[in-house]
C-alpha cells in the first residue's frame, strides 16, 4: 500500500546517507558530524526492524553492519562515547545512557535473529555499565531507579536530567537480556498472549 511504499522511499533514502564504514550522515538534530548515539541507534532500528518486516535482506544487511561497527567501539567498562564521526572516531569522553540502551536492544535482537551470536555479548557487557551506574542509592522517589541523560551526569545530552525514555530503553534492554537467558517469566509472559515488543 501507499504507507508501506513511503516507508521504503523514506528508508532508501536514510541508506542513501550511510557511508562504506556504516555510518550515517544527516542524523542528529544538532550535530549531523557527529551524531548522538541516541539518533543514531534510532536510525539503525528503523532500518532493521523495516528489514524483518519487509522480508528485505540489504535492510537487514545494511543495518547489521552499522551495528557491530558499534559494537566494536565499545570501551573498557562497557560504554559506548555519546557522539561518533564518520569514521566511528569517539567525539565524546561522556556516555549517552539511551543511546547505549537502544544499542543493547538492537545486538540482542541480531543475537536472536540468529545473525551474530558475538553480539549477545556486547549486549551483556553494555547492560552491566548502565546497571553500575543507575541510581538506585537515594531516598528520592523522583529519583530512585532513575536513569541519567549522560554518565557522568554533566555530559552533553540531557544534562543534569533524569529521562522518562532513557528509563523505557533500559527496561527494554534487560527484559530482551532476560528472554535470552530463559527466563521464565519473560516467557510465561509471552505464552500468556503477553507480546515484547521485539518480537519472539
Amino acid at each position: 500500500g501507499k504507507y508501506q511504499q513511503t516507508a521504503i522511499r523514506n528508508i532508501d533514502w536514510a541508506l542513501s546517507k550511510q557511508n562504506k564504514h556504516g555510518w550515517f550522515s544527516d542524523n542528529c538534530l544538532d550535530n549531523p558530524k557527529q551524531p548522538l548515539v541516541h539518533t543514531i541507534a534510532y536510525n539503525i532500528q528503523g532500518i532493521l526492524e523495516a528489514g524483518i518486516v519487509l522480508k528485505n535482506e540489504a535492510y537487514i544487511s545494511k543495518a547489521t553492519i552499522a551495528a557491530i561497527a558499534m559494537a566494536d567501539q565499545l570501551r573498557p567498562d562497557g560504554s559506548l562515547s555519546g557522539r561518533y564521526d564518520s569514521r566511528w572516531n569517539a567525539m565524546s569522553s561522556w556516555s549517552c545512557l539511551t543511546g547505549n540502551a537502544q544499542m543493547s536492544i538492537i545486538w540482542s535482537r541480531l543475537h536472536h535473529m540468529g545473525i551474530n551470536s558475538d553480539l549477545y555479548h556486547a549486549s551483556e557487557k553494555i547492560n552491566n555499565f548502565s546497571r553500575s551506574i543507575q541510581n538506585l542509592r537515594t531516598n528520592s522517589s523522583g529519583r530512585n531507579g532513575g536513569v541519567k541523560g549522560t554518565y557522568p551526569v554533566y555530559g552533553g545530552y540531557g544534562t543534569f536530567e533524569y529521562l522518562n525514555w532513557a528509563v523505557k530503553f533500559f527496561m527494554d534492554a534487560f527484559l530482551l537480556e532476560e528472554k535470552t537467558k530463559g527466563n521464565k517469566c519473560i516467557n510465561k509472559l509471552e505464552k500468556n498472549g503477553i507480546p515484547l515488543f521485539w518480537g519472539s
